[in-house]
């Protein structure tokens, strides 16, 4: 990796880390992982329960518990009896939390296309050296 290429790369992982904090300012690894979980389980549309997310995350009942009673107070999300199966909880994310998603998630397609041009425009010009 060349200098120029170190530059790119540790700009874009500072900018990433911006993006996710303007998402989320009460970002945390726990509420990192939670959201990971939800954005895998609506890419396959289906409902996420407090089972699968405490095993798609690896967090224990009490860390789980309390990360996603803060994300309830911050409006993230919403926990909700499945009418179904009445002792299953479905975990939900509010239209507000959907929308910062969208937003990041444009964001960071647009940072990595940039990146990339950079990072390619510095590969053609040592190209021609």
């Amino acid at each position: 990796m060349t200098p120029e290429e170190y530059r790119i790369i540790k700009h874009f992982w500072t900018q990433i880390r911006a993006i996710q904090e303007r998402r989320d300012s009460s970002v945390t690894k726990n509420r990192y992982l939670i959201g990971a979980a939800m954005a895998h389980r609506r890419i396959h549309q289906r409902e996420i329960d407090l089972e699968t997310l405490a095993s798609l995350t690896g967090l224990g009942r009490s860390s789980l518990h309390k990360t996603l009673k803060s994300m309830v107070v911050d409006n993230l999300i919403r926990l909700e009896k499945d009418p179904a199966d009445r002792r299953r909880t479905l975990v939900r994310p509010t239209p507000q939390y959907t929308s910062l998603s969208l937003d990041m998630y444009e964001e960071t397609r647009d940072l990595i296309k940039q990146t990339s041009k950079r990072l390619m425009k510095g590969a053609e010009e040592n190209d021609h050296k």
